[in-house]
């Protein structure tokens, strides 16, 4: 086993990996900081919660690849959101400034006033979608529900029309297929996304210029067209790039939590019956179910600029690192009983699965609102909902860094 630890390919370290990462972690969290290989690259991989914190936090563990040694420049992973797809402008490769700068226009339209205004129709598209399903008495809820909820909340906020959603679908999953389809057919979802985009930008752009645009009123993208600081004011890649990472944020890690908690919550039938009957359990469970079995494992790689002390160890300058969330969100050292699943443990929002620091997600409190709405009102309205197959039959997508079930088929 530590001959395999020490090389660290996560697609075959344990046969089960894939359909359940946490045995791995905990043998990993052994040594919270430890040199592994990994996509053929040596690197440093973080497993321990509060050396995780402190990485994510740390201004000597950049995001930009600029950072990253020639070597590793050339043969990285990240060269697929770079070279092929044409932008690299995007917040979760920044530091600061750059990231500074980004993350204040974004955060002038991205405000908690525009999400409590969603609430109502959160609540309107959720129980749309389980009265759809309620004739069936059945439903996949990853293709009827988990999918379909934040993919509408989400192109709504950008002011997309309903029947122009299919590129922004197809931009919006490319980035999680990452080893389930073939390049080719990843950069194809992300051109037709990009260049749906560039047209919208194009509306969006001549809206603004013609002067009056309220961005407290208007949808996302007028807003974001809109939003300057000073004469400082975003471009068509920069732009492009933000819309992607919202997508990113907004939709497919939000699909995944749905996915994720309510199988959480099915197999804990004591901590379901929480959530149906007392609504104010449910945005801790929210909380929970992100700490539990978080939607995003490992994030994009960092880049040391320094020697890093780290827990026990002493990262060089110069070193990739890799910090896996799920792991630090299981760690003993920082939660009581971490693998037990309690919808009303008291710390579960001290999770890292929004990150931590500079980097912290923008879109945590959407996504705390959808999944508190949503899978509240699955939850209650369908008080039969149970597993309509054995959960040994799940399967997950093959992902770097999600955590993606492919089907969740429920009956009620």
């Amino acid at each position: 086993m530590t001959a395999q630890l020490e090389q660290l390919d996560l697609g075959t370290l344990e046969p089960g990996y894939n359909q359940d990462p946490h045995p791995v972690y905990r043998k990993l969290r052994e040594v919270p900081v430890r040199p592994v290989v990994l996509f053929g690259l040596p690197m440093w991989f973080v497993t321990g919660y509060e050396e995780a914190k402190a990485a994510l936090a740390d201004p000597r563990v950049k995001h930009d690849r600029v950072h990253a040694t020639p070597e590793v420049r050339e043969r990285g992973p990240w060269l697929f959101s770079t070279e092929k797809l044409g932008f690299n402008r995007y917040m979760l490769a920044l530091d600061p400034p750059d990231h500074t700068r980004l993350r204040t226009m974004v955060n002038k339209v991205f405000t908690p006033r525009r999400i409590n205004l969603l609430r109502p129709r959160i609540t309107e598209i959720a129980v749309d979608l389980i009265e759809r399903a309620r004739p069936n008495g059945s439903l996949d809820l990853v293709e009827e529900f988990s999918y379909p909820l934040p993919m509408t909340v989400i192109t709504e906020m950008l002011g997309v029309p309903p029947d122009e959603d299919e590129p922004v679908r197809a931009w919006a999953t490319a980035f999680s297929s990452v080893g389930a389809q073939s390049s080719d057919q990843i950069v194809a979802g992300f051109i037709k996304g990009r260049d749906y985009f560039v047209e919208v930008f194009k509306r969006k752009q001549a809206l603004v210029d013609a002067g009056g645009v309220d961005t407290e009123k208007a949808d996302l993208l007028t807003a974001l067209a809109a939003v300057h600081q000073g004469s400082d004011r975003l471009d068509v890649n920069e732009l492009l790039a933000m819309v992607f990472q919202l997508l990113v944020g907004g939709f497919e890690t939000t699909a995944n939590m749905f996915s994720n908690g309510v199988l959480a919550l099915l197999q804990h039938p004591d901590q379901l019956e929480l959530v149906r009957n007392d609504p104010s359990v449910r945005l801790n469970a929210v909380e929970e179910i992100i700490r539990y079995d978080a939607p995003v494992k490992n994030p994009w790689f960092r880049f040391t600029v320094e020697d890093v002390p780290l827990g026990d160890a002493v990262i060089p300058a110069g070193s990739v690192v890799a910090i896996s969330l799920a792991a630090a969100n299981r760690d003993p050292r920082r939660f009581a009983d971490p693998d037990r699943f309690d919808v009303t443990r008291a710390d579960a929002n001290q999770h890292l699965g929004f990150s931590h620091g500079p980097h912290f997600c923008f879109g945590a409190p959407l996504a705390r609102a959808e999944g508190e709405i949503g899978i509240g009102e699955l939850v209650e309205r369908l008080p039969d909902l149970r597993l309509a197959v054995p959960a040994d039959e799940l399967t997950y997508r093959p992902s770097p860094s999600m955590r993606i079930l492919n089907r969740l088929p429920l009956e009620f």
